[in-house]
């Protein structure tokens, strides 16, 4: 067929886009591969009066716009329709430099060839989505196996560390029984307390337990607030450990505006200064700093970091504080439950934790929360 040149064309909405060519480079700027599908575009007769091909001549003594370069060498023109079971999804164009390049034959053999590309065009569309398909799965049965992973996780966990306290209550119940036959009332208000302090434990993991099972399944309406504001906050409700411990804290000048669940993210930073305190040890000029650390390259995601200057977290310690019940010294308060509380409250906003320390010379925890605007997904 004596074509100089050719674009495939296909329906997008109310506009033609021309997505490949042959003859001519196509421009790197979309809209200039676009036109829009109205009367005047001289393909119209095939896309929506369901003629069987268009033929000119000469083009330019029909549609101005071939007056005008780059389309002015071009006189022939000629399009067929590109159908799937029926449907129009485009047309393949061809253009000729020369008046009355193309006979009615060349009209009736490209009409026949464009049965064959959009045949082609539906089985590569099919076996893209196929492939997209596949992979979406293949992401679910992985999540649904880390997921598993995890609930095998936290129902050992969670079974071992309530175990505990009802134990103690078993134990003193029968202590109980024969003090009272003895008489022994000392001992008998110090077996109480005993169950009552176990009996007390059990609510506090309850209690967070509950708590963490709520994140990202009770949420507050996602807003745009400034993170200093934040940390003004959480610093504000841990103020008494604070001021106890003589910690000054610090922080960046004008720290980025973020994006999420303000209350939520307040419990995030609360539980981070709170941990700071915790373990300054016995240094002398306690100091918490919180920082800015830009945005990551991947998602634009902004990066904040909570650092101090206390007895610091050897590295095989880094992935364990995470997990639940998880206390790296027994005898501190807590449940153990906060910096698991902490990772899904930012896991459900898109971001990530860690950690980077270093034993006897303090720990910075990395956060990432979503700027300003919609979340990010």
């Amino acid at each position: 067929m004596p074509f100089d040149s050719a674009t495939v064309q296909l329906i997008s909405g109310n506009l033609l886009e021309m997505v490949s060519a042959h003859g001519f480079p196509l421009s790197l700027n979309r809209a200039d591969n676009c036109f829009e599908l109205n009367e005047n575009e001289p393909a119209y007769p095939v896309i929506r009066e369901n003629a069987p091909y268009v033929l000119y001549e000469d083009i330019q003594l029909h549609v101005p716009a071939f007056l005008d370069p780059p389309h002015n060498r071009i006189h022939a023109w000629m399009a067929v329709p590109l159908k799937v079971k029926g449907r129009m999804i485009g047309i393949i164009a061809l253009d000729g430099y020369n008046v009355g390049q193309f006979s009615e034959k060349h009209a009736q053999l490209a009409v026949t060839y464009a049965n064959h590309v959009a045949i082609a065009l539906e089985n590569a569309r099919l076996f893209s989505d196929l492939q997209s398909e596949l992979s979406a799965r293949k992401k679910l049965i992985s999540e649904l196996e880390s997921k598993n992973t995890e609930l095998e996780r936290f129902t050992y966990t969670v079974s071992h560390d309530l175990k505990s306290p009802l134990f103690t209550v078993r134990g003193f119940l029968g202590y109980l029984e024969q003090d009272a036959l003895s008489g022994n009332h000392l001992r008998l208000k110090s077996d109480i307390q005993r169950i009552t302090d176990a009996t007390d434990k059990m609510q506090r993991l309850l209690n967070e337990l509950l708590e963490l099972s709520r994140v990202g399944r009770l949420r507050n309406e996602s807003t745009d607030f400034p993170f200093g504001d934040l940390v003004g906050e959480a610093a504000e409700l841990v103020q008494g450990q604070i001021m106890a411990r003589g910690i000054q804290i610090s922080m960046n000048p004008n720290l980025p505006v973020v994006h999420g669940d303000r209350p939520r993210l307040t419990e995030v930073l609360q539980n981070l200064l709170d941990n700071a305190a915790k373990f300054m040890g016995d240094q002398k000029e306690p100091h918490i700093q919180i920082g800015y650390r830009g945005q990551d390259a991947e998602r634009g995601m902004h990066i904040f970091s909570i650092q101090d200057n206390g007895i610091g977290i050897p590295p095989e310690h880094y992935d364990r504080i995470f997990g639940l019940f998880n206390k790296l010294d027994p005898k501190t308060d807590g449940t153990g439950i906060g910096l698991a509380l902490v990772k899904r409250i930012i896991e459900v906003h898109g971001g990530r934790i860690w950690v980077e320390s270093e034993a006897g010379k303090g720990s910075t925890f990395f956060v990432t929360l979503p700027p300003s605007g919609p979340a990010v997904s």
